[in-house]
């Protein structure tokens, strides 16, 4: 009679749906879709940048131009919170992979750092000019007047005191939201609370001050970070726990992705039917897609977006066998290379119209577009040949390095020669 052979028990990691163990290796479909996101950053960054250039041309306008006015929405617009819901949707297979390899501490303070970094970063990169030396305030008197909005009536005079703010920040901020909220374990219940915060944000900005504060800042400033896009990295963790973790069939699956994408376009679209009924017409009109405010309709058409992109990447990837290379060397290394457009687009946009005084032309913004997307390609097809893969959290390092010695040699510049650049010195 044979020996009967009995296998040990499997780690506990296999036994429960909710914490298998993540897959191996990397994703491609999501480095090519990270990468799709990053290399259109890459290019709003740098053409036409900030330089003023207002193109007239519908489509080319929407790719390069934030919209300023309540109710409408551009493509340049959903750039930063797709990027947001990626990182966010990302979160539990990169949290679970370090504490199978490293355990529950290492996985917990690894996320920690890398947002306190960007945090730190952000908050340099925002105040380059040293204006957290001086906070400024807004004396606000009966009524305040927006452009893209209109007069706002206020019932009494507050006194902002408004953070300098910047897309860093807001992924920081947004990023240490949607980790906190993955102690919801059930990724159901982190799903509508995660739609719970967005309504309470939403509430809030029926707020005047509120509104105001969000509107006098960069990406809704702090709160329209916390909440608004907290909500975007809240929700994408809770579709990222039920894709990665769950065991609904993966076609099943990426077939809710779609359709959850598609319902939350879809009722943003409904909101720009008018109504006839005044009263619910004018229930309508106290939702914008805006923006500026990080509106729920706003993060309700980038989550849906982002959930279509997800889905078509996916299916180019497993229906079509493709490895899209060519974005995948973006999505590889996006900090890094988000960095490396950022810093040098603002150091060039600072030189040339700050110091130099000089305007920003479309044949100058053309070429110095083409010069950043050059060398950015570069850099990525470099890392992708060598295999590196530089962590969020030595890109954060290695510019918050770079800009603190950036503001030294020029605070240097200005007490010297007085360059007049920095805001203490205005």
């Amino acid at each position: 009679m044979s020996e009967i052979q009995v296998e040990p028990p499997k780690d506990d990691l296999d036994q429960l749906s909710i914490e298998r163990k993540p897959e191996k290796g990397r994703l491609d479909w999501i480095d090519a879709a990270r990468g799709f996101v990053i290399l259109f950053l890459i290019a709003t960054i740098s053409f036409p940048g900030d330089s003023g250039l207002n193109l007239n041309i519908p489509f080319i306008y929407g790719i390069f131009n934030h919209s300023n006015v309540a109710g409408q929405i551009t493509l340049y617009d959903i750039g930063a919170p797709a990027f947001i819901f990626l990182l966010g949707f990302t979160m539990p297979i990169s949290y679970r992979k370090r504490k199978e390899e490293k355990g529950t501490g290492s996985a917990i303070r690894y996320i920690l750092v890398r947002y306190f970094i960007l945090l730190v970063l952000g908050f340099v990169a925002a105040n380059i000019e040293l204006e957290f030396l001086k906070y400024y305030s807004i004396n606000l008197g009966t009524r305040f007047t927006y452009e893209g909005v209109g007069t706002i009536p206020i019932s009494h005079r507050p006194v902002l005191f408004i953070i300098p703010w910047d897309v860093i920040f807001s992924i920081a901020a947004s990023g240490l939201v949607g980790f906190i909220f993955m102690g919801v374990r059930n990724p159901r219940y982190r799903f509508f609370l995660g739609y719970g915060w967005l309504i309470l944000y939403q509430v809030g900005l029926s707020s005047t001050v509120l509104e105001i504060y969000a509107l006098q800042s960069v990406h809704g400033g702090i709160f329209g970070s916390i909440f608004g896009y907290g909500s975007i990295a809240i929700i994408a963790t809770a579709m990222g726990d039920y894709l990665f973790f769950s065991d609904v069939f993966e076609a099943k699956k990426f077939q809710n992705l779609l359709i959850f994408g598609i319902a939350n376009l879809v009722v943003v679209v409904l909101f720009f039917i008018e109504i006839r009924d005044r009263q619910l017409q004018s229930l309508i009109d106290a939702f914008p897609t805006y923006r500026k405010t990080v509106s729920l309709l706003y993060v309700m058409a980038a989550i849906g977006v982002s959930c279509s992109v997800l889905w078509v990447f996916y299916q180019i990837n497993t229906r079509f066998k493709k490895n899209m290379t060519w974005l995948r060397i973006f999505g590889m290394n996006a900090f890094m290379l988000y960095f490396l457009a950022e810093l040098p687009d603002t150091l060039f946009e600072t030189i040339m119209g700050d110091v130099l005084e000089m305007d920003i032309t479309w044949w100058l913004s053309l070429i110095w577009g083409i010069l950043v997307l050059g060398y950015c390609t570069y850099v990525a097809w470099y890392l992708y040949k060598k295999n590196r893969r530089i962590s969020t959290i030595k890109s954060g390092l290695i510019f918050l390095a770079t800009i603190v010695g950036i503001l030294l040699i020029i605070i240097i510049l200005e007490l010297t020669i007085g360059l007049g650049l920095l805001g203490i010195f205005k």
